[in-house]
């Protein structure tokens, strides 16, 4: 019998090929919050494919759901659509008792508490460049 070689997650979700992997690309290397529309013309502009809107924002609910990646959304300010971002493990949150742990680790993740103390987040640790976040989003986009 012959066995399927196994593909590490990032890996996988790295495939310029597909629409996941053209999607986790640009949101991996994404040095801002990004709208719909500006994930589409990035990934037209590096990988010369047109991705609508609507499969775009299936994609990051896949990122989301089945890949078990964390996906931020918020609303932009001055606008009604909203921005998102991909949370990479070299990213922190600052939980409500104090403790600041790798984002990987998930909402209920602190090292510190186990999330009995701080399991809502307080935010997450800017970016470079920005101020903190005051809330994660975590639900439909």
């Amino acid at each position: 019998m012959t066995e399927t070689p196994r593909v590490d997650t990032l890996t996988f979700l790295r495939d310029p090929s597909c629409q996941r992997g053209r999607v986790f690309l640009v949101m991996e290397d994404a040095a801002t919050w990004l709208q719909l529309h500006e994930i589409a013309a990035e990934i037209r502009r590096r990988f010369g494919v047109i991705d609508s809107e609507a499969a775009i924002s299936a994609r990051l609910r896949d990122l989301r759901n089945l890949y078990h990646q964390t996906v931020l959304r918020k609303r932009r300010e001055g606008s009604h659509a909203d921005e998102y971002r991909l949370v990479t493990t070299t990213q922190w949150y600052l939980c409500g008792c104090g403790h600041e742990f790798p984002a990987s680790l998930g909402k209920y993740g602190c090292p510190n508490c186990h999330g009995e103390e701080g399991a809502e987040l307080q935010g997450l640790l800017p970016f470079p460049g920005e101020a903190p976040q005051a809330e994660l989003f975590g639900g439909e986009s």
